[in-house]
């Protein structure tokens, strides 16, 4: 990865924690597609908000394949990922697939494992990455969270839209601001 942002520096790109809402600019954040899940599609029950809870990681990336976990689940939580990644062409800003993504996207992979299955779980997360950057884009700091900083590090992701949400509380946020 730091490749990468050697690369996109070279090019001319600022890294930022926040990028400036529709403004013409070469910046780039820092996203990770599994921390971006957990606050754009929150859960909620009786009970709260289901993201706040311990092991959120674990709720947000059950399409990871791991040993542990049977092929069937993986594939039925992938099919939840692509139907949230479809659900953001109704959010604002609108997802736009072309019809060669919806294709690639629509196939069926109850039979995929291991190298197979890794192309399409790296297809979904590039899309999903791509729109974050559009997300950050379209919003600006206003839906926004910095959860650390430049020098240490630190993840760029979509604010929570729940009322009282404790993520609010508890993520240490960054200004945003250069």
């Amino acid at each position: 990865m730091r490749g990468l942002m050697t690369q996109l520096v070279t090019a001319g790109f600022v890294q930022r924690p926040v990028i400036v809402g529709q403004q013409e600019q070469r910046s780039f954040v820092e996203v990770f597609p599994s921390p971006a899940l957990v606050t754009l599609f929150p859960g909620q029950n009786r009970r709260g908000h289901i993201h706040c809870r311990a092991r959120v990681t674990s709720i947000s990336s059950r399409y990871k394949y791991k040993k542990e976990r049977a092929w069937a689940e993986v594939h039925s939580e992938w099919e939840t990922y692509r139907a949230r990644l479809r659900s953001l062409e109704c959010r604002e800003p609108a997802l736009k697939l072309s019809p060669e993504v919806r294709r690639q996207i629509g196939i069926d992979i109850t039979e995929f494992k291991g190298a197979q299955y890794k192309q399409f779980d790296d297809l979904l997360d590039g899309i999903f990455c791509a729109y974050l950057a559009y997300y950050f884009w379209h919003w600006g700091s206003d839906r926004t969270w910095v959860i650390g900083d430049l020098e240490t590090g630190s993840v760029t992701v979509p604010k929570c839209h729940l009322p009282n949400c404790p993520l609010k509380r508890r993520v240490p946020i960054s200004a945003g601001r250069d």
